[in-house]
């Protein structure tokens, strides 16, 4: 099972502390014994191996919180000699989260307090780019010749080295996977792990590549003598690597904690695992927990009392002293299983916050590990941080829920008894698991530092004692000197209302330190969603909603959203006596970049990459970027090309930042000059020079470019931006640079006119065509889509099936005797061959591809990531995505659309065989339930009518009565067959799922979808179509 019910309920704390009392038990033994006298060689090599993960049950074998820690007594095991904090060293910044799905920073330093790595020149290795393979073969190919390797290994080798063909990569790795199972062998005649680090070091890799080559270092680990050689070793750690790839992924990596405690075997290790578990945080979160089992497997392997090159470099009196070689094993041991603790603190790029849940089961594998060798491992400060950041982006446990209730609206939130029995509420409701985390760490003897003191903020707590608002939030490694900085940044994000962030903001003004660009993109973000708060309520006052205390809520869920667990800005308080006061009202944005030129405070590329997606207007993100990059909306498309062809980071960030921003508002902007880089063909459809045309062009280039870009197009065009809209009968549409296809150069042989009302449909359409190719584009380059990006493409899907259907019902209702509505031939014909491909590429190529994306491509796993006890094979996730109600949702109504009822029966089949998966992601949604439900009406619907139920022509209510009529006769649009299939899975799961949606249930679906107003040509009243 994908830890469904391994991980994702908050087990107490009382677990830790009694598992607590057993570690120190152990280590009063273990002291005892050498004491009295010293180790035999049996028993040190006994100790030695039961440092391995043992499969035996403990009360740490199910799922638990890390809330409260075991206390170890030696905090200097695990810490360089020196004392120096290993998560301060100078490594640079983290990789950037993904900022369109999930709330968290992408950025946390100012560009002047970026962390440099001053050490790097120390460091011989690090090079500016990878050498190339040949010449790497070449320096060793004596040393090969030697060791028995053949030129057919070494063209193995190039192949899984430099080839970009996945399918190539699997047999490779899968054939030798089964060599190590059919002969077992022993590590002689193995991949070397220098072609396995060039593998791991890829900037993208496909999560089947990444689940071949788990399973491979799996059976690899499970061979007699298993382990990493020396001459393996010292080949890949002279192997250079790419030097800026290296500081985002191997956070742990400095010269002096490489030189004084680990060996090379446990250098290599750490940087295999290190790449692949970014791998995984990148493309494949759910993998993220088999990764770490098959780490802590290896561990034990590499640790320096196997390693020759590692003993015989000591001093001849430390060889000779047994003891201290144990205390070297433990010492390297400690370090890397609180390096991989810090490796499973990084964010996740999808659903960061849904996903920490993933992060804080991995480390909770690692504390079990550290837990239960012969002398427990003891947590030093990067540990701890590690998991502190890892509980602050958790959410609220219901302690912490019940504190946040009682908080009153005024500033400071100080609690506010309601009742009586409030009263016997304390302090210790306010105390989160992360606030218990850094405690713990303080009495084991590390003192606070300036990360502690900004993350106690984020708690809920700020360091005069006052409570702020508990805030789920990444917060990445910076050092002491910006902590005044950072710390004013975590007091403006924990405040509730924009009033209370100005109040903020003014008292960060009047401490009359220097402005940083940090807490201003603090208070832009705030002052943007306040913006983004007052046009939704704008917009529901002129739609002539009315307006309730619900309405004022950021979100609406089944589950209650409490401050600090959304994005979103709160409304001001009800009463002016809760208000916070301050000098002045809160500023407009025009006002407060004013201030900040005022101030000579300049945002930088990332910064502003994670404030557009805020901006809701034309105006706002035209004003934003005026003042920040003065004349950069002025570029033209060839001026944006070779930003990207100058191969420059900085020039492909500054033109990514302009696509995207022209992504968000495609229909605003046009140019007026045509540009040869923008003229596409996409099968019969030649493109307009739009934004959206210009994107998908330099995504289809081999160029380089943001490879968050295929996710930015696929978002936008689900939200159906820049293209021409159903209402919109103006001529011009044809003539203009508008919507995304030529029509005019397009269809000039069939009659432009015939095709002008038809733009719209074509537009949809041929989104389809566009997102066909970009996801083959991406899967080709081993790439990877995300849960919103599934969604996005099967919504693109529907969007053209609909258009389809809509086509099909038009030529159906025209008249070819009828003069003055006469359409040619051709054009029809045209037309109907643009419908029938889209429904036939759903059901051909479409649904195909969404079920690849989801499935794990691979042998059947067990449904858990565990290791099995018969065959002592580690078991890896079944799926790729693991399918929330709302991906499900989005299929069923793409694949009813377009007709295609076996991908409906598909899909439900699917809910059965997946359905614990299904349960542990329907948990971690506040609507899974109702998700569900909406899912099996959809299901019902599209059973009964097919395509006909989302027709634009036809009213809300006249799709309900056609269900009725249906329903009440007994027929279906779907075959009998396939009714019959989706039955028997319902019978099955009828206690699951809550049984077959009744016919008001599914009224009430229908009914209350998103309304949408077309005007009727023939009636000239507005009208209501669902959609």
């Amino acid at each position: 099972m994908l830890l469904a019910s391994t991980w994702r309920t908050r087990a107490p704390s009382t677990t830790w502390i009694r598992y607590g009392r057993q570690c120190e038990q152990k280590r009063r033994s273990l002291s005892a014994s050498t004491h009295h006298g010293r180790w035999s060689p049996v028993v040190r090599e006994q100790q030695l191996h039961s440092s391995k993960l043992s499969n035996d049950e403990d009360p740490l074998s199910k799922r638990n919180s890390i809330a409260t820690l075991t206390k170890p007594t030696d905090p200097s095991i695990g810490l360089v000699e020196d004392g120096s904090d290993l998560w301060d060293s100078p490594v640079g910044t983290f990789e950037e989260p993904d900022t369109t799905v999930d709330w968290s920073s992408p950025r946390i330093q100012a560009p002047e307090e970026t962390n440099t790595n001053h050490d790097s020149g120390r460091d011989g290795n690090r090079q500016t780019r990878v050498e190339p393979f040949d010449d790497f073969i070449d320096r060793h190919r004596e040393n090969f010749r030697q060791l028995g390797y053949t030129e057919a290994n070494i063209e193995e080798w190039r192949n899984l080295v430099e080839t970009e063909n996945s399918d190539l990569l699997l047999d490779i790795l899968r054939r030798a996977t089964r060599q190590l199972d059919d002969e077992k062998q022993s590590s002689g005649k193995t991949i070397p792990w220098f072609v396995l680090l060039y593998v791991a070091s890829r900037p993208l890799l496909a999560p089947s590549v990444l689940q071949a080559l788990l399973a491979y270092l799996d059976g690899l680990s499970r061979q007699k003598g298993a382990g990493i050689r020396a001459h393996d070793a010292d080949m890949a750690t002279t192997m250079p690597q790419d030097d800026a790839r290296s500081r985002m992924r191997l956070l742990w990596k400095t010269y002096k904690t490489r030189e004084r405690l680990l060996p090379n075997e446990m250098v290599v290790l750490l940087e295999v695992y290190s790449h692949l578990i970014s791998h995984a945080r990148t493309s494949w979160p759910e993998i993220l927990e088999a990764t770490t089992i098959s780490l802590l497997a290896w561990l034990p392997l590499t640790r320096p009392s196997r390693s020759s090159s590692w003993i015989t470099s000591l001093p001849r009196t430390r060889r000779l002293n047994g003891p201290l070689s144990q205390a070297d094993d433990f010492a390297a041991l400690a370090f890397a299983a609180n390096t991989v603790l810090k490796l499973l603190a990084q964010p996740c790029k999808s659903r960061t916050f849904k996903n920490s849940t993933i992060q804080e089961a991995s480390q909770v594998r690692v504390v079990q590990y550290m837990a239960s060798c012969s002398r427990p491992l003891d947590l030093n400060r990067t540990g701890y941080r590690s998991i502190a950041s890892v509980q602050l982006m958790l959410r609220k446990t219901p302690n912490e829920i019940r504190w946040t209730e009682l908080q009153s609206l005024s500033w400071p939130p100080w609690k506010y008894d309601r009742t009586a029995m409030d009263s016997r509420i304390g302090p210790e409701h306010g105390v989160s698991n992360a606030l218990q985390a850094l405690r713990r760490m303080r009495e084991v003897g590390y003192r606070p530092a300036g990360w502690e003191n900004v993350a106690t903020v984020y708690t809920g707590w700020d360091d005069d004692g006052s409570p702020t608002v508990q805030t789920r939030q990444f917060l990445g490694s910076f050092q002491d000197w910006q902590t005044e900085t950072i710390m004013w940044s975590a007091r403006i994000r924990t405040t509730r209302t924009i009033r209370e962030a100005w109040a903020a903001f003014q008292a960060y003004w009047d401490s009359g330190v220097t402005w940083r660009t940090t807490v201003c993109q603090s208070m832009l973000e705030k002052i943007l969603l306040n913006i983004s708060r007052e046009a939704q309520l704008k917009h529901r006052d002129e739609a002539g909603h009315k307006t309730t205390d619900k309405d004022l809520l950021p979100l609406q869920h089944d589950t209650k959203v409490f401050p600090g667990e959304v994005r979103e800005i709160w409304p001001s308080p009800p009463s002016s006596h809760l208000e916070t006061y301050t000098r002045t009202a809160p500023p407009s944005l025009s006002e407060f970049l004013d201030l900040m030129k005022e101030r000579k405070v300049r945002l930088d590329n990332d910064a502003l990459i994670h404030l557009l997606p805020m901006v809701t207007t034309w105006d706002d993100a035209h004003l934003l970027l005026n003042r920040q990059r003065p004349g950069i909306v002025d570029r033209s498309p060839a001026t944006l090309v070779d930003l990207f062809h100058s191969g420059d980071a900085t020039s492909v960030t500054l033109a990514s930042l302009l696509l995207k921003h022209l992504l968000q508002f495609p229909a605003k902007h046009k140019w007026s000059f045509p540009a040869p880089q923008m003229d596409f063909q996409l099968g019969p459809v030649r493109l307009n020079q739009v934004a959206l045309s210009l994107t998908f062009g330099i995504i289809m280039s081999p160029i380089r470019s943001d490879p968050g870009l295929p996710m930015y197009l696929l978002a936008h065009l689900n939200k159906q931006a820049g293209l021409t809209k159903y209402h919109d009968r103006n001529e011009d549409n044809v003539v203009e640079q508008s919507g995304l296809v030529d029509v005019r150069n397009t269809f000039k042989e069939l009659g432009v006119e015939e095709f002008s009302p038809f733009k719209a449909h074509l537009d949809r359409i041929t989104a389809l065509r566009m997102v066909q190719q970009v996801v083959e584009t991406v899967l080709r380059r081993q790439g990877s889509f995300g849960p919103q990006s599934v969604v996005d493409i099967l919504t693109i899907g529907f969007n053209a099936a609909q258009a389809a259907e809509d086509i099909a019902v038009k030529m159906q209702e025209h008249d070819p005797k009828d003069s003055e509505n006469k359409m040619e031939s051709d054009a029809a014909k045209a037309l109907i061959d643009q419908a029938e491909w889209c429904r036939t590429t759903i059901a051909s190529t479409l649904r195909p591809t969404i079920f690849s994306l989801i499935q794990a491509d691979g042998p059947a796993n067990t449904s858990s990531v565990e290791t099995d006890v018969s065959t002592d094979r580690l078991s890896l996730p079944r799926l790729q995505i693991t399918p929330s109600p709302a991906i499900l949702h989005a299929a069923i109504r793409c694949f009813g659309a377009a007709d295609d009822f076996e991908g409906i029966c598909q899909t439900v089949h699917f809910m059965q065989e997946y359905w614990p998966e299904m349960q542990a992601a329907m948990e971690q949604d506040r609507n899974g339930a109702k998700l569900l439900r909406r899912t099996l009406c959809a299901t019902s619907l599209f059973l009964s009518v097919g395509g006909e139920g989302i027709r634009r022509d036809l009213t809300r209510q006249e799709v309900v009565e056609l269900f009725l009529e249906k329903h009440m006769q007994q027929q279906s649009s779907a075959p009998d067959d396939v009714i019959e299939d989706v039955y028997k899975v319902m019978e099955v799961m009828d206690k699951e799922w809550g049984g077959w949606p009744l016919p008001m249930e599914v009224e009430s679906y229908i009914m209350h979808r998103k309304d949408r107003v077309v005007v009727s040509k023939k009636k000239r009243k507005r009208r209501w179509y669902y959609s």
